[in-house]
């Protein structure tokens, strides 16, 4: 679904035109692969946005990733670019979109990331099988986060039974 973004810079630089942030202009609606853009690379598994390897291209690793506080329920809005990059170096994509992240219930937001990622796991192995990956279980699993995201992931890893589903599976 868009993002809704609101601005609220004095120093919009003019050359923009109006500021968005002006009392009357509507929020600005931001959808990747709108208007004739490019079509989007990821796809949705579970609750979470995936960006697959290319079919016969090298898979190397799977990146599970948390985002922050206010942007991590839209990580591919706000960290797609960065996302994608390792994705064109072999990586396996998952972005876990996490809209609890702006209270203070810490280990709730973390239990949330965890059940959306278990929740993502049959149909990720199912779509790396397809491309032609016939053992996704054997590849490593990197966990990375950015600010609050990695506390929470540093939180299931201190979790004894969390441990196999979020680290290396050899």
């Amino acid at each position: 679904s868009p993002l809704r973004c609101t601005y609220s810079s004095a120093a919009w630089p003019e050359e923009w035109g109006p500021s968005p942030g002006d009392a009357t202009q509507e929020p600005t609606t931001v959808d990747p692969g709108a208007a004739g853009g490019p079509p989007s690379r990821w796809q949705r598994i579970g609750e979470c946005d995936v960006l697959l390897p290319d079919y016969g291209g090298e898979c190397n690793a799977i990146v599970h990733f948390v985002g922050g506080a206010l942007v991590g329920g839209a990580p591919v809005q706000t960290y797609g670019a960065f996302l994608e990059t390792l994705a064109d170096h072999g990586l396996c994509v998952v972005a876990n979109p996490s809209s609890g992240l702006t209270g203070l219930d810490h280990w709730g937001a973390a239990r949330d990331v965890y059940t959306q990622w278990v929740d993502a796991q049959p149909e990720l192995r199912e779509q790396l099988v397809a491309r032609g990956f016939l053992r996704p279980q054997r590849l490593p699993l990197v966990g990375l986060g950015h600010s609050l995201g990695c506390k929470l992931r540093l939180l299931l890893g201190s979790q004894p039974g969390c441990v196999g589903a979020l680290g290396h599976r050899a």
